[in-house]
């Protein structure tokens, strides 16, 4: 059983609550009757902290020279098809991200496609330096003539890194990937 506790119209800062909690623990013997048989009473202090509407966020970035080879390093050749058979006004533009290592440090991305001149984003995408990893399947809709190359731009992003639940400290810098080949699905 959960419950929540809702004291409206605290002013912002530090509050220490004391709760307590009555258990009343009864015993009915089979054809006797109902007898208490052990009162437990518990204080609970809390301390607890009223924040503005809008929570801090707690992402911080990392870089240096070593760090930036080393995420570099740990991206996969990145793949790129267009399937021109999905809809009727354009086609979709699939980008395929393959991590080759873990990343030594969360990596938190803002995707982009530069398809000649324009950017197109792919949305969020991003790694845990915690867990093997799987690689990341990004999707946009493209107008007119199929290309044959595309820039990849990965931008590090504080918001992409708010909606995981495990990346606090993530790389700093932007990853680009020149002339990525445009072909068929496979």
């Amino acid at each position: 059983m959960c419950h929540t506790l809702l004291i409206p119209q605290l002013p912002l800062g530090k509050r220490y609550l004391s709760l307590v909690g009555e258990l009343d623990v009864y015993e009915t013997p089979l054809g006797g009757d109902c007898k208490l048989v052990q009162r437990v009473r518990r204080v609970f202090d809390l301390e607890t902290e009223v924040l503005p509407d809008e929570p801090p966020d707690y992402i911080t970035f990392k870089s240096s020279s070593e760090l930036d080879q080393a995420v570099r390093a740990c991206i996969g050749p990145i793949e790129a098809y267009t399937d021109e058979r999905t809809l009727d006004d354009g086609r979709q533009l699939y980008i395929m991200i393959p991590p080759v290592t873990v990343p030594p440090i969360g990596l938190a991305f803002d995707a982009l496609a530069e398809v000649d001149g324009r950017l197109l984003p792919l949305g969020p995408c991003s790694f845990s330096s915690q867990e093997a990893q799987m690689g990341k399947s990004l999707v946009t809709t493209l107008t007119g003539a199929s290309p044959r190359t595309i820039t990849v731009i990965l931008k590090s992003s504080k918001d992409t890194a708010m909606l995981t639940v495990d990346l606090f400290e993530i790389w700093e810098g932007e990853l680009r990937f020149e002339d990525v080949e445009v072909g068929r699905p496979p």
